[in-house]
């Protein structure tokens, strides 16, 4: 299983954020992350030049405003060659997604 390594980040801010009711300390956050999913995945990075050739091609995806930052995770998992992208926000990525693209589907 692989992982857009900037999922951390965003996973970090959701759970010492405050929003869903969920706040943990930020030593708690990387614990758990530590723990609960780097044993589980391996990470995906995108290079600078792989980031820029899919925000080229985002306008023909309807990619606009902070919605590339979902996209992003789309482009990582087709570069891992992922069969499903699994979000809790499908709606998102049905915007943009395309055939041939992974499955986009609820955990």
């Amino acid at each position: 299983m692989h992982i857009y390594l900037h999922a951390l980040s965003e996973t970090f801010a959701a759970l010492t954020g405050g929003r869903d009711g969920i706040r943990v300390t930020a030593s708690a956050a990387a614990r758990l992350l530590r723990e609960s999913v780097r044993p589980y995945v391996e990470t995906v990075t995108l290079s600078m030049d792989e980031t820029l050739a899919a925000m080229d091609g985002s306008q023909q995806r309807g990619v606009r405003g902070g919605a590339v930052y979902d996209y992003l995770h789309l482009v990582a998992a087709r570069k891992a060659k992922a069969q499903r992208l699994y979000t809790l926000n499908v709606r998102h990525f049905q915007a943009f997604h395309r055939a041939g693209d992974p499955e986009i589907v609820l955990p």
